[in-house]
This record gives structure tokens, sequence and C-alpha cells, in this order.
């Protein structure tokens, strides 16, 4: 079985921790959220490498501070 780029994205962070990122980044950008983390989750190997990625979509330089700041996953 040849596994998609979606499913390998999911195999290496884990359904919950892309939610709960998507959920974070949601707060700045709304729905598409859910779509960037994905994306951005199979062209990064670590925590860091995607809130960094992610921070680049907010617009507001201060919510994207905030964003970088509140970057944990719990």
């Amino acid at each position: 079985m040849v596994e998609s780029a979606a499913d390998s994205s999911t195999a290496v962070w884990g359904p919950e921790v892309l939610e709960l990122v998507g959920k974070q980044l949601a707060v700045y950008i709304g729905p598409l959220a859910a779509m960037l983390v994905r994306k951005a989750a199979r062209r990064t190997g670590s925590v860091s490498e995607l809130y960094a990625l992610l921070s680049n979509e907010i617009p507001d330089p201060r919510d994207r501070d905030t964003f970088l700041k509140g970057a944990r996953l719990k």
C-alpha cells in the first residue's frame, strides 16, 4: 500500500497534534488553519519549525509574536 502525503504527516505528527496546532492558528487566521497545518506538517520535522512556518501565515506582527510565544503542545 502506498502512503499518501497526508497519511505520512499524520503518522509523524499524530492527528491530535495537528488538531491542536490548527486550533491555535485558527484564532488568528480562521478556518483555513487546518489545511495550512497539514501542508506545513509535511514540510517540517520539528515543533519549532512547524510553528515558525505557520506564523508566516499571520499578517499582524503582534499576533504572530503572540502565536509563537504560546506555541506549545498541551
